[in-house]
């Protein structure tokens, strides 16, 4: 474990032994976030991909630079198919920790296969006119675009729960359970499958017979009403003898007004109220379920926007590394051959201040960055300026005034702000008669820099040679 405040490796004290910090609170908080890490780590072991997002989650609260947590996150995120949570995840990883970390395996893998990675770009795309479709009742079209999401992209679980909550919607009940058991193998702990379940549990193989029992129990009440009316309606005529022909025509005829009275006031009514009846219940059903279902289409639909957005801060995050002239990644290359020719020996100062004048710091927001580009301008602003300098003085005493001119000025390009080596710029150009020139520099230390060591001496030449 190392010291959050100057990155040394801490001992088994309270105490930083380097820079002294207090690290007893930091050492609770870090073993806080470990502990949820090994919680999650756990959980994805038995596939509870949603618990096991939740724990890592929770872990990153407490110690944003977990990297093994961020990275088992990310993995989480690509199981449960969302890639673009997955690579914002390797992403960051790989800015708090840019060597010897397995984020840039993840990441180089997704680079490869390409083919991948459009495929499950084109079923994002199918998923959000899908969802587009059902809002606007399309169901029928949002179910085939889905089944072709599923295909494409077989662990995309919000997929599966849309598409579930679409059959129940069609009181399908045993594709959706179907569907949901497929779910929650990618993922055990899923609340909204799991939810899903409980809802159509106890309907499954039951739902037909139900209705068919209580459709036969209706007609059978209404029959039985039916013949009861038809007995007490029925008026029974005095047997009077009569032919064999005319016996039977008048039985025929009795029937017949029979049937049709039963079927004009007695079955004809009572059909038409219990469809009534049936046509009000299912209507009442419906529309519960229809605000059920867009206030879950309006979920769904605010998950997409935040995906949406999230996708729109990766690819933004991205090209701030792909960027070949100010992305991340080429200005750490800048930094890197600063540092190289910094060590090397034999190399020559103007190519080192041409090197780290190339840096831009505003670029990389890193603190190990900034950490290195400070130690390097302050051997390049002060260090390095004071051995020119040095040589410059050097060349001066020894009267060679064009070489120390040289080295001089090249002061004046690593900091322009160095003060000695204007005063002594104007020497050289006093020296060599160039009074003029020599006037400007003394000049400028007596306009700008009236703290300077050399304002008096300045100030004098300024006068003296303004007077000539």
């Amino acid at each position: 474990m190392n010291c959050y405040q100057c990155g040394s490796k801490l001992g088994s004290g309270r105490y930083c032994l380097r820079c002294g910090a207090d690290v007893s609170v930091y050492r609770k908080i870090i073993h806080i976030s470990n502990n949820y890490y090994n919680a999650g780590l756990e959980k994805a072991r038995l596939r509870d991909l949603s618990g096991a997002a939740e724990a890592l989650s929770k872990s990153l609260q407490y110690d944003k630079k977990n990297i093994d947590a961020r990275n088992l996150l990310g993995l989480v995120y690509y199981e449960m198919g969302e890639v673009v949570e997955a690579l914002s995840q390797w992403v960051i990883s790989k800015n708090f920790k840019a060597t010897d970390n397995l984020a840039d395996e993840y990441l180089m893998q997704l680079q490869e296969d390409r083919n991948q990675l459009e495929t499950m770009n084109q079923a994002i795309k199918k998923f959000n006119q899908a969802l587009s479709h059902a809002k606007n009742d399309g169901i029928d079209l949002a179910i085939v675009q889905l089944k072709r999401v599923i295909k494409q992209h077989p662990h995309f679980i919000k997929a599966y729960q849309l598409l579930a909550l679409l059959y129940i919607e069609d009181e399908d009940y045993s594709r959706a359970n179907r569907l949901l058991k497929r779910a929650l193998k990618i993922d055990r702990g899923n609340t909204l499958c799991l939810k899903y379940s409980r809802l159509i549990r106890g309907k499954l193989g039951k739902n037909r017979s139900s209705k068919e029992k209580y459709q036969e129990e209706k007609t059978q009440k209404a029959l039985l009403s039916a013949e009861e009316s038809v007995s007490a309606d029925v008026i029974v005529p005095e047997y009077r003898e009569r032919s064999g022909g005319t016996r039977v025509a008048l039985g025929v005829l009795a029937g017949f007004a029979a049937a049709v009275c039963l079927i004009q006031f007695v079955i004809v009514p009572t059909v038409r109220r219990n469809t009534n009846v049936e046509v009000n219940e299912a209507v009442a059903s419906y529309a519960t379920k229809l605000a059920d279902k867009e206030l879950e289409i309006q979920t769904l639909t605010t998950q997409v926007e935040e995906l949406q957005a999230e996708m729109e801060s990766l690819n933004e995050t991205l090209a701030t590394y792909t960027d070949d002239s100010e992305g991340v990644l080429s200005q750490y290359d800048a930094l890197l051959t600063a540092v190289n020719l910094y060590m090397d020996a034999d190399t020559e100062k103007a190519d080192l201040a041409e090197a780290f004048a190339s840096i831009e710091t505003d670029a990389v927001d890193s603190t190990v960055f900034a950490t290195v580009y400070e130690s390097l301008q302050q051997y390049v602003t002060e260090d390095m300026v004071t051995e020119v300098f040095n040589e410059g003085l050097e060349r001066y005493n020894e009267y060679y005034y064009s070489e120390a001119i040289e080295l001089f000025e090249e002061c004046l390009s690593l900091n322009a702000d160095y003060d000695p080596a204007m005063y002594y710029l104007g020497l050289c150009y006093e020296r060599r008669d160039d009074d003029e020139t020599a006037l400007t520099y003394y000049q400028q230390i007596v306009d700008d820099y009236p703290d300077s060591e050399y304002y008096d001496e300045a100030q004098a030449k300024t006068e003296s040679l303004g007077e000539e």
